[in-house]
């Protein structure tokens, strides 16, 4: 009866560790992916505002319709180029 009653606490030991392991697991992927969003939000920020200085200045120099051109091209071709790095990247 002992050994029985040993192998159902060494179980239930085991059970609550694998539970703490999981739970740890959850929250450090948890807190990559907030640290991850993060990133993004502020690269997404950051990509708006130097993309409207650049429309500005191209503005400036060649006109608006010039400047909205060639920003939408650039957008175009940074975002094929990340789709491309992102398809290598998985692959």
């Amino acid at each position: 009866m002992r050994n029985v009653s040993d192998a159902v606490l060494s179980l239930m030991d085991l059970v609550e560790a694998e539970a703490r392991l999981i739970r740890r697991m959850m929250l450090d992927g948890f807190t990559v992916m907030l640290a991850m969003t993060g990133a993004a939000i502020a690269a997404g920020g950051g990509l708006i505002l130097l993309l409207l200085v650049l429309h500005e200045q191209v503005s400036l120099h060649y006109g608006s319709s010039t400047a909205t051109v060639s920003v939408a091209l650039l957008c175009f071709v940074l975002s094929g180029a990340f789709l491309w790095l992102v398809k290598h990247l998985k692959s």
